[in-house]
């Protein structure tokens, strides 16, 4: 299921890692952007989280996921600790209809 860009699924598959480490992450997804939010008593380290959450994410190659936003806070917090935002990937060209067509160069 987190393949195929389910968000529970996604966390789940998450906090199987983390939770050891006290940090609970949520998922969501909004149109083509998958937002990860870490909450944890401690805040954890930017760097690592998101390179680790990166990694997790890109390696289910989730076609409809183009940006990628990590975030931390602390429980009771409605403010992030910190947030990064990624581009995973180029959204696909839309040439739309009223683009040249093979027939119209030369």
């Amino acid at each position: 299921m987190a393949r195929q860009g389910n968000p529970d699924a996604i966390a789940a598959l998450i906090n199987r890692h983390l939770e050891t480490q006290g940090i609970t992450a949520h998922v969501a997804q909004q149109d083509s952007t998958l937002k990860v939010s870490l909450e944890s008593a401690h805040v954890p380290n930017q760097a690592d989280l998101v390179a680790y959450v990166k990694k997790g994410i890109t390696g289910l190659d989730l076609a409809a996921v183009y940006h990628l936003t990590v975030s931390a806070k602390q429980p009771g917090s409605d403010a992030s600790a910190w947030s990064e935002d990624l581009v995973l990937q180029d959204p696909p060209l839309d040439f739309g209809a009223g683009d040249l067509g093979a027939g119209d160069i030369g």
